[in-house]
């Protein structure tokens, strides 16, 4: 069956084209064009595969589930979406995306040479790009080839920022998302109160559940709640091994739009789950435009270590959207964007986890 993966669906197998309004995505093709012109660019190539389609997938609404696709598009011309595999699977790819002039990834060398040559008189036109560095070689090389005299100029932090932007569509997407974690979580907290739990198996059945209510892709991790260790399933070790409670990691996309969060299970220290609780809380009340992350890792471990616990902060703080991004002490949050917040605290042999979503105005 490994050989067969291309064709085996598992969860949320389209993005809801219909549910999106296509103004939404004309905008967004206004905000690129704009962009590309100021910057007196006569063209952009955008490259997205399974593991980040965040600006390919903000414009065209297509996410690729098993390989990759590109677009190109000048300012003003409408954009043209390149896919790899074969033709017939076309009319799939039609049913998630907005764009109307779809092909095949063979002929994107020849589009992509016909387009540089452009207007003689004027010569080449210039080339932006966008998740180039990403790109396997069947779009390196004739990109290589064809813009071989002209170097082409990365708008990655451009088109990153203009993806992340949270727009009532993008909050309402994310809060979606993350409230069906928390709506599986409550069905396998339920069941955890019944007796010992085996977090391995949970982390697989809240997958499983995910996917059945409609999540696209969804990972996990898994702790046994006497540590602040989480770790994958890999399919070794013991999963039938049992603890008396459990958390796990989840993070999901529905419709394109991620979310993260913690899952406790099992019975739990109600005064270690108060100090979480207080802890993300004050994280919460500073978290503002402009503040570093940083600065809420100093409050995490202050707090923490007034009430004589270790803590985990290693994901404290993550951009949603479109994507999940870890964000880095040097971080500074941003106005217009949803943020997951995200920590532990362990004392005495017992741990908690807890998170929240987080919209900046």
């Amino acid at each position: 069956m490994q050989t067969m993966h291309p064709a085996i669906v598992a969860g949320q197998h389209t993005l809801e084209l219909a549910a999106i309004d296509p103004d939404v995505f004309a905008a967004r093709r206004r905000q690129v064009d704009d962009l590309l012109e100021a910057g007196r660019y006569g063209g952009l190539v955008i490259y997205g595969d399974a593991q980040d389609s965040s600006v390919l997938t903000y414009l065209t609404n297509y996410m690729p589930r098993m390989r990759w696709a590109v677009a190109l598009l000048s300012p003003g011309q409408p954009l043209r979406l390149y896919v790899a595999g074969p033709a017939r699977d076309l009319p799939f790819v039609r049913d998630m995306t907005t764009v109307d002039a779809l092909h095949p990834f063979e002929v994107f060398e020849q589009d992509l040479a016909a387009w540089a040559d452009g207007e003689p008189s004027c010569g080449p036109p210039r080339l932006a790009g966008c998740n180039l560095e990403r790109a396997r070689d069947p779009v390196a090389l004739p990109l290589s080839r064809v813009c071989a005299a002209e170097p082409i100029d990365s708008l990655d932090a451009e088109l990153e920022r203009l993806a992340a932007a949270c727009t009532p569509l993008v909050r309402a997407k994310v809060a979606g998302a993350h409230r069906l974690i928390l709506d599986v979580a409550q069905g396998l907290a339920r069941e955890s109160r019944r007796g010992p739990v085996a977090p391995a198996l949970a982390a697989m059945d809240f997958e499983r559940r995910a996917y059945e209510a409609g999540a696209y892709q969804v990972q996990t991790l898994f702790g046994d709640g006497a540590s602040l260790v989480l770790e994958p399933f890999d399919g070794h070790g013991d999963p039938d091994r049992h603890a008396s409670r459990g958390v796990l990691y989840a993070a999901l996309k529905v419709a394109g739009y991620a979310a993260d969060a913690f899952v406790c299970l099992g019975p739990q220290d109600d005064g270690l789950a108060d100090i979480a609780k207080e802890i993300l809380a004050a994280v919460r009340e500073q978290a503002q435009p402009g503040v570093s992350v940083a600065s809420l890792r100093a409050t995490v471990r202050l707090l923490a270590g007034r009430a004589g616990a270790a803590v985990f902060d290693d994901a404290l703080v993550a951009q949603l959207g479109l994507r999940i991004v870890p964000l880095a002490d040097a971080s500074v949050l941003s106005a217009a964007r949803a943020y997951s917040l995200k920590l532990g605290v362990l004392r005495a042999g017992m741990a908690y986890f807890a998170s929240d979503v987080l919209f900046l105005e």
